[in-house]
């Protein structure tokens, strides 16, 4: 995504891309294609990623 011509604040983006990476994660644990343990260290590692707070799950 181009954030040099989008007049969102660049935070608000990393936090919209997060929670859609979040929500396919969880889905995947809720089809139990990957493990809770997998999936919780997955979490935290996206979260770090884009410099956000990792959401429960």
């Amino acid at each position: 995504m181009n954030i040099e011509n989008n007049p969102l604040n660049p935070h608000l983006i990393c936090e919209i891309e997060y929670f859609t990476a979040f929500s396919v994660l969880k889905k995947l644990m809720e089809e139990r294609k990957i493990s809770l343990d997998a999936g919780q260290r997955a979490n935290v590692a996206i979260a770090e990623q884009y410099g956000v707070s990792a959401y429960h799950i």
